[in-house]
């Protein structure tokens, strides 16, 4: 059982977009289809995503604000009326769940409507949608600041429900009346579904953020405190050694508290009166056990390593201490996010990140995981049919399926070109995976044709800044995030490439010419100009 696909509706940047999570069915049984990297450029609705997909799995009453709409629709909400269509602004989720014989439907079965046994298939819809008639009936108790008060108070009127689907025309407003007979409870939900988020903020600090150095402590202790309640038997030799050390203590605390006791006992008349001692195994991990580098003898804490270290430390503790949720409550699909791993780190330990989180996450069951990245060198590691590219496009974020999307792009119907096309989709994935994945979180792009443009093209950019450095309206173009990569005289194999991305481009390469003489082409004379030397795609 997975999750095939997410659509999300009205939340912040995302007005509508669907994530598709798996391939065709040749590729489920894949352990790549187990994880999809989520990449694209600051603000394309990564982070958006995640928050929503929390809440509404997360949650058994997640709350809403003004603010968690999108700009497109404020107008609309300000202006609120009878006449107005809430289902069209209702902050919505849709889960398309597949699942085959072999699986147990127990939990999944309050969500199967089709009594088809050859149906493989359910929809879940959680929406937040507003409450009309309320909300405007407290609006014509206020003279005026309409605006002010639905900014304010707007998530009071915000009501929040779970359906399970037949068709996405349940949702069609001459269908309410049977899409309410399908309404369910959240905990059907949190019986089928678990999801566990490891945050980009983390709480991982240097020497220099005082009380803030002994996070991996605590998380040692978290996670042995879930080991400690998940299985007894693992830890019954701490738990002895806590007990010898109790009756050791006893002894010497009857000689350091006896003056304590015989005052008890001559004041209150109280002869039974003791202290002894309680040491607790979850205590003593907490308070007196720290993560430390290096020998004994030279060992140093854990907050005077490196930034890098401490992230990577937090991040595999975090996904043991998920593993073991999902093991305390097994579920029918299991949900890890985590949120950029690259924070603090250098190329090299997040190609090693990536390859060791891949095989972690693999032993956990019933597993899919999302990881969100900036990071070229984590795309470079991984499957591109594992890519999902964010895309802001017109004000709202889109979704898109970078492998089959550009399949599609690079097959031509014509016989000639479909092969040319294939061998330019080939030497794309060839040479994004060993040269540079960078380009998917460009703002610009500059292809080049070799050493010389290389070596001048940064000083001739250097240059053109520094002569309009008193230039008000000039943007330096060093500024502007451009990537300048050497292609050959490839550029035209990245054609579909910069479409999908919506990047503005340049090429600038030779003009070689050539004859046809019988079946060869020699070298021949340029004609024309020989300043003409670029080529121009979609640049503005």
């Amino acid at each position: 059982m997975y999750i095939n696909s997410i659509k999300v509706k009205n939340f912040r940047l995302i007005k509508n977009a669907v994530l598709n999570l798996k391939g065709d069915e040749q590729e489920l049984k894949k352990d790549d289809d187990k994880l999809s990297l989520l990449i694209g450029r600051n603000n394309t609705g990564k982070t958006s995503f995640i928050v929503l997909l929390e809440r509404f799995l997360g949650s058994k009453n997640p709350v809403f604000q003004f603010d968690d709409f999108p700009l497109s629709l404020r107008e609309k909400l300000l202006s609120i009326d009878r006449n107005t269509n809430v289902e069209n602004l209702a902050i919505s989720l849709l889960l398309d769940i597949k699942y085959d014989v072999k699986d147990n439907l127990a939990n999944v079965s309050d969500f199967i409507l089709d009594l088809d046994d050859k149906q493989r298939s359910v929809k879940i819809y959680f929406e937040a949608k507003i409450l009309l008639n309320p909300l405007l009936k407290e609006l014509d108790k206020i003279s005026d600041r309409h605006d002010d008060y639905i900014k304010k108070y707007l998530y009071k009127f915000l009501q929040t429900k779970v359906y399970a689907l037949e068709d996405e025309s349940d949702l069609e407003l001459i269908n309410q009346v049977k899409l309410e007979e399908q309404v369910r409870d959240w905990t059907t939900v949190k019986n089928l579904i678990n999801i566990q988020v490891i945050h980009a903020k983390r709480d991982v600090a240097s020497s220099e953020s005082g009380n803030k150095k002994a996070v991996l402590s605590r998380l040692t202790s978290a996670y042995y405190n879930k080991k400690n309640k998940l299985s007894f038997d693992d830890i019954t030799a701490i738990n002895k050694s806590m007990i010898d050390m109790d009756a050791s203590l006893n002894e010497l605390y009857k000689s350091q508290f006896k003056g304590f006791l015989d005052t008890a006992k001559e004041f209150l008349g109280l002869h039974n009166l003791g202290v002894i001692s309680a040491l607790e195994s979850e205590g003593v991990v907490e308070n007196f056990s720290k993560v430390i580098y290096g020998k004994l003898e030279e060992q140093l804490p854990e907050h005077l390593n490196g930034l890098g270290y401490m992230n990577i430390l937090y991040l595999i503790l975090q996904i043991e201490i998920r593993k073991l949720d999902f093991e305390d409550a097994p579920k029918d699909i299991n949900l890890l996010i985590i949120e950029e791993p690259e924070a603090h780190t250098h190329p090299q330990m997040q190609y090693v990140f990536i390859d060791k989180v891949k095989n972690l996450v693999s032993t956990i069951p019933n597993l899919q995981t999302l990881i969100t990245s900036h990071s070229s060198h984590i795309v470079n590691r991984s499957d591109f049919k594992s890519i999902r590219y964010f895309l802001k496009s017109e004000g709202t974020a889109k979704i898109k399926d970078f492998y089959r999307d550009l399949n599609e792009k690079y097959s031509a119907e014509d016989e000639k070109a479909n092969k040319d096309e294939k061998a330019n989709f080939k030497f794309l994935q060839q040479y994004l995976t060993v040269h540079s994945s960078e380009l998917f979180f460009s703002e610009k792009i500059i292809f080049i044709e070799g050493t010389t443009e290389k070596l001048l093209l940064p000083l001739f950019i250097n240059q053109l800044d520094k002569d309009n450095k008193d230039t008000s309206s000039y943007n330096p173009i060093s500024s502007q995030n451009i990537s300048i990569l050497e292609v050959g005289a490839n550029a035209k194999a990245f054609r579909h490439f910069i479409d999908f991305l919506q990047i503005k481009t340049l090429v600038i390469t030779d003009i070689d010419t050539a004859i046809k003489n019988g079946s060869n082409y020699p070298a021949a004379p340029v004609k024309g100009s020989l300043i003409q030397v670029t080529l121009v795609l979609n640049i503005i």
